[in-house]
């Protein structure tokens, strides 16, 4: 990419996560993890969910085991928890940017601990965005895979003192995009951290990231912060807060500075079939962002688990 991005890294994943918006100086907004255009957004919606809708296979909402339901449901609020989950996250966005356009997000997240020995975990958070947008860069449709993002966590298996759980470890951003609209055209690299505590159902914590630019044209530099807070009842049932917020430390104005958005998500674990799942909607709410007319949105997560 020929002009120098100020990259500002926008929320919307859950734990996430996001999509991240480049800002360039020359001029356009640049966008990594969006949300579509109607049709867009029922097409891919339909893909995936049609893995879970491939058999006519029953679902109960009132699982024979609501006491293991209810610990998955806890563990899906812990980024760094021994479960292997993969969550299809479904954004949508609408009147963003100067010609009221619309934004489609599906977040790809599986979420694979290795378990190195018994007392360490180290989590593999891929994160791989599909983007489609209508009226958004002008007239017409723009529509394909944003970059992929990496986060891993080195963490204890168990709790440490007073309860705390926590995890490091490196964060990258890879330029997969397949057009230059939907990615930064940069590489980076940084640190990632998390730390909760959960008890009684009860789930508050915080993660961070940090990336800068190792490679590609332009600069990259962007903290990314999201605490969260959430209750998990008995019937597995979970109600939760987060604000997602992000600093970029090369724009070009005040009001590219930050990206700050709250959401308040719904979940339930049912079961399809054999495998649990978590289905979830959230509402959105921009406090300030550097894209103009984004304001609102909400989000639909579907989370098929698979404990050992």
């Amino acid at each position: 990419m020929s002009q120098t991005p100020s990259c500002v890294k926008m929320p919307s994943r859950s734990l996430g996560r996001q999509f991240r918006i480049y800002i360039f100086a020359g001029g356009g907004t640049n966008l990594r993890r969006m949300k579509s255009p109607l049709l867009s957004a029922l097409l891919v919606f339909s893909i995936s969910t049609a893995a879970l809708a491939a058999e006519p296979v029953p679902v109960s909402t009132a699982a024979a085991a609501p006491a293991d339901a209810a610990a998955l449901a806890v563990k899906l609020q812990n980024p760094v928890a021994d479960v292997v989950s993969v969550q299809f996250q479904n954004n949508f966005n609408f009147g963003v940017g100067a010609n009221n356009g619309t934004l489609y997000l599906l977040n790809f997240q599986p979420v694979i601990p290795l378990h190195i020995t018994p007392e360490w975990n180290y989590i593999v958070r891929p994160v791989l965005p599909f983007i489609s947008t209508s009226n958004v860069y002008g007239p017409g449709y723009v529509t394909g895979l944003g970059d992929l993002e990496i986060e891993t966590f080195l963490s204890p298996s168990a709790p440490g003192p007073f309860g705390i759980i926590w995890g490091i470890g490196p964060t990258s951003i890879l330029p997969t995009a397949t057009q230059k609209k939907l990615g930064g055209d940069v590489m980076t690299l940084g640190p990632s951290g998390v730390a909760l505590w959960q008890k009684n159902g009860w789930t508050v914590g915080s993660l961070v990231t940090q990336n800068w630019r190792v490679a590609g044209p332009g600069d990259y530099n962007a903290t990314y912060f999201q605490p969260f807070i959430a209750h998990t009842f008995k019937t597995a049932t979970t109600i939760a807060v987060d604000s997602e917020s992000s600093y970029n430390w090369i724009s070009e104005g005040a009001d590219q500075d930050w990206t700050i958005s709250f959401n308040n998500t719904y979940s339930q674990v049912i079961k399809i079939g054999k495998i649990p799942v978590q289905i979830g909607v959230a509402l959105q709410y921009y406090a300030q962002s550097p894209v103009p007319g984004q304001q609102w949105g909400f989000r639909v997560n579907i989370t098929p688990m698979f404990p050992e």
